[in-house]
């Protein structure tokens, strides 16, 4: 389980949940939340200055402002004096002015605060989320929906991000509530208490609307997810449903993906405005109650009248604010504890490997007893193998027998359920894999190219590489000539997945960046397999230049590629057979 408490799933009760959420949000990033929360708290400072300026202004102008001596418009005049203000309709108002842009300035600063927060809660779920996935171990990682991670990267953790800022807003306006409260008090302990007993009641009230925003708060995830999901299939499918003419499925399947997520918003968006709508009346009725019980019954003087309508006029929308946000807050949740449970299971199967440096391949690679499931079905059993250093080893078979399983095996990808491997004598898992793998070429059976430069595309097993290099693994791989002859050259940009070039100049491309990396390991899976016989023969003399120089394992279920190994395994089944020439076979062991 991951140690930071703040991915830790939710484990308690449901009606915690959002309080528990909160704290997390200030625990993650302390000095964030505190500067922002404070620079509310002197924001309804200002304010509450702002709103004690009005009796002043009031009584200047003519405004019964009443006669105690410990009434606020009088602790008002005595402050200014105190502070060195004339009592002048020119002076306060002047103080006033001051008062109301600091409130203005303070107001940019703690919405660029809660914005960059915000940003900085999401950088930081997006880093962690994908610093999780590219551990895991690979058979995780396979077995995953590609969507599901997607969205949690892009969709999810925006949305907790910008629930972050809500969090703190929600914290300073709760402050601010207290300020408002503290002057009405002052004005009115009975309007005040009537006012936080009604708050109080709607809240409770409401918590069926929060419930409603958890529930669909969910299924606004699962929705999302499975749109990414989706959008994701159909474009790396684009070309095959282009060619079949179902593009009426595909924008089918897509739109009613769309459409679920768009139902599920609007039924968050609904409970939102709902909250709006059933706070406001009542917050409304009390208003009009009061203004009522304050000229008939306590008789008010106008200034304070007037002041207390100012702040009960503030703190009605702040209440509806912070119910809405208490709503967003409940709707979020589950994303918040789909990231987190995600992040929790990626981490718990996170990769493991050994800290032994891999300086290079000395003697051998040993394969003992390896047996290897995929799920119910046995893919390899008991197989014995070896493959000395710089020799050629080719693994021939039928598809499915077995082949691409034991490149797996040897590239640290997956681990035997059963058995060892060795290498050099030493278990594999006992080594630190990035190096190891550090010394490996690998071309895989599809090839993997990213939508950049043939040279960027390249310099991703060798970041380091000349120009110079990368000719001379081109020349190698035969794929120096068509490069030569593109518009831009190592400049010319191959399209996603490399869609812009031909399946056979994408394998000898593939070839050319596994050379580039000047491996002690060469591993190839069908590297032919989408090359005409001059290409596959220009692939055979590079093969054979490294001869004695790199261990080559290759897979092929072509003959031609096998012809020049030092040793041939036949793999059939789960069996491994040794060929020591094309009329003999010696069984190494038996399924």
């Amino acid at each position: 389980m991951t140690s930071d408490p703040f991915f830790q799933p939710l484990t308690c009760r449901i009606w915690q949940r959002p309080a528990v959420f909160l704290w997390r949000m200030v625990r993650l990033k302390p000095w964030a939340a505190l500067m922002a929360t404070s620079v509310v708290a002197v924001l309804g400072l200002v304010e509450g200055v702002g709103l004690g300026l009005l009796l002043p202004l009031l009584s200047l102008i003519g405004v019964d402002t009443g006669t105690r001596a410990d009434g606020p418009a009088e602790v008002m005049k005595r402050a200014l004096v105190a502070l060195g203000i004339p009592l002048t309709l020119g002076s306060v108002l002047i103080v006033f002015l001051a008062v109301g842009l600091t409130h203005t300035i303070l107001h940019a600063v703690q919405q660029y605060l809660i914005v960059r927060s915000g940003e900085v809660v999401t950088l930081l779920l997006r880093r962690r989320l994908f610093d999780a996935t590219s551990r895991v171990g690979w058979p995780v990682l396979a077995g995953a929906r590609g969507g599901h991670l997607v969205n949690a990267v892009v969709s999810e953790s925006s949305r907790i991000g910008v629930i972050f800022g809500n969090t703190i807003t929600a914290f300073g306006l709760a402050l601010n509530f207290l300020i408002y409260v503290g002057l009405a008090m002052w004005l009115s302990w009975r309007f005040t208490l009537l006012t936080a007993i009604v708050g109080g009641v709607s809240m409770v009230g409401l918590r069926w609307i929060y419930r409603s925003s958890r529930r669909f708060g969910a299924y606004t995830s699962a929705a999302t997810n499975r749109m990414q999901e989706i959008l994701n299939e159909h474009i790396s499918a684009a070309k095959l449903i282009r060619v079949l003419g179902v593009g009426e499925w595909s924008r089918t399947t897509f739109d009613g993906a769309v459409a679920a997520v768009g139902r599920y918003m609007r039924r968050n968006q609904g409970n939102t405005i709902l909250v709006k709508t059933s706070v406001e009346p009542i917050g409304l009725v009390l208003l009009v109650t009061m203004i009522y019980l304050s000229v008939s019954v306590v008789r008010l003087p106008a200034a304070e009248l007037i002041l207390l309508v100012l702040i009960f006029y503030r703190i009605i929308p702040r209440l509806v604010t912070f119910q809405e946000m208490l709503q967003r807050i409940s709707g979020v949740l589950p994303a918040y504890e789909s990231v987190s449970e995600t992040i929790k299971q990626l981490e718990e199967q996170g990769e493991r490997q050994g800290g032994m440096p891999f300086v290079g391949l000395r003697d051998r690679i040993e394969l003992r007893d390896v047996a290897v499931r995929h799920g119910d079905r046995l893919v390899l059993e008991g197989v014995d193998l070896v493959f000395p250093a710089r020799t050629t080893v080719a693994l021939v078979g039928s598809s499915g027998g077995g082949k691409t399983t034991l490149l797996d095996l040897l590239t640290g990808l997956l681990t035997p359920d059963s058995g060892i491997l060795l290498v050099d004598g030493v278990p594999l898992s006992d080594f630190d894999l990035t190096a190891y793998r550090r010394r490996i070429g690998f071309v895989p059976q599809d090839n993997v190219f990213f939508h950049d430069t043939i040279a960027a595309n390249l310099r991703i097993a060798a970041p380091d590489a000349t120009e110079a290099d990368i000719w001379d693994a081109l020349m190698a791989a035969h794929a120096d000539e068509f490069v030569r002859l593109s518009d831009q050259g190592l400049n010319t940009l191959m399209g996603d997945q490399g869609v812009r070039l031909s399946g056979g100049q994408r394998q000898r491309l593939a070839l050319a960046r596994a050379l580039l990396r000047k491996p002690d390991i060469l591993l190839l899976d069908e590297p032919s397999s989408a090359l005409d016989v001059e290409s596959e023969n220009a692939i055979r003399a590079t093969l054979g230049g490294l001869r004695g120089k790199v261990t080559v394992v290759v897979a092929s279920h072509r003959a031609a590629l096998a012809l020049d190994a030092d040793i041939v395994y036949r793999i059939d089944d789960g069996a491994v057979f040794q060929l020591s020439d094309t009329l003999s076979q010696n069984k190494v062991r038996k399924a």
